[in-house]
């Protein structure tokens, strides 16, 4: 019996050699058709007389040598195939080992994040209290005989956008500032606060152009202790003059 043709290198582990030995099995298959296709003409020549009689055990030792190595190489393929599906099962296995180890840190990281956003929601929420609180302390502790300037209110802000100044109540202030820190820049993109908004379509994908409101409580807030100081200052002189009005009519008399 010949001895085998060696089809993969010493050591071979690669994923493919089952369909290697196929590729075989089918040329092997190709072979025994040729050689049992030619057996009539053999058998002929072999009872023909002057024929060669020897042509019959010469086909039927190369069909028996091929149907030996179709056997061996058929066997072959069962091992093969395992061996394939053993190498792509550990092949799996490896890339979901390395897919779950990152599965694992994005969790880790999400319950990060998930942790700083309740810190910054419990600060958020107690910031915006305050500044609830407070603006109704403003509202209560404007100086006697002095009003808030005409179309402004304590619970209310302002915003700038593209250079225009446009009044707001104070929750839509927040919604804006939730927004504005939102990075949405593109249709489809997620990820902005609940309650969060813009200002306008105009601002949907430019939450940059938003003014923070830090900077505009602080313009606004300048405007009206400038505006409520001018009343205290006007009414001061009007009550002075008054006084020395009344001075020199006393004089007078």
């Amino acid at each position: 019996m010949a001895k085998p043709t060696p089809l993969f290198q010493r050591g071979e582990q690669g994923g493919q050699q089952a369909r290697t030995v196929a590729a075989e099995i089918a040329a092997a298959e190709s072979s025994l058709a040729k050689l049992e296709t030619g057996r009539g003409a053999a058998a002929l020549s072999a009872m023909t007389e002057g024929g060669d009689v020897s042509a019959i055990a010469k086909l039927d030792a190369e069909v028996t040598n091929l149907r030996t190595k179709l056997f061996n190489l058929r066997a072959a393929y069962r091992a093969a195939g395992e061996r394939d599906a053993r190498h792509a099962a550990d092949a799996r296995y490896q890339q979901q080992t390395s897919d779950f180890e990152a599965f694992k840190v994005a969790l880790a990281e999400r319950d990060a994040a998930v942790g700083k956003f309740c810190e910054a929601a419990k600060m958020a929420a107690e910031s915006y209290r305050a500044i609830f609180e407070l603006s109704d302390a403003v509202a209560v502790l404007l100086p006697e005989a002095t009003q808030m300037p005409s179309g402004f209110n304590a619970h209310a802000g302002e915003v700038e956008v593209d250079g225009r100044v446009q009044a707001a109540p104070l929750d839509h202030l927040a919604a804006h500032e939730f927004y504005r820190h939102s990075g949405i820049t593109r249709p489809g993109q997620g990820g902005a606060l609940p309650g969060s908004k813009p200002f306008s379509l105009s601002t949907i994908f430019r939450a940059d152009a938003i003014e923070p409101w830090q900077e505009s409580t602080k313009r606004l807030s300048a405007f009206l202790a400038e505006a409520v100081k001018n009343q205290i200052d006007t009414d001061r002189q009007i009550e002075i003059r008054a006084i020395e009005i009344t001075m020199e009519v006393d004089l007078a008399s």
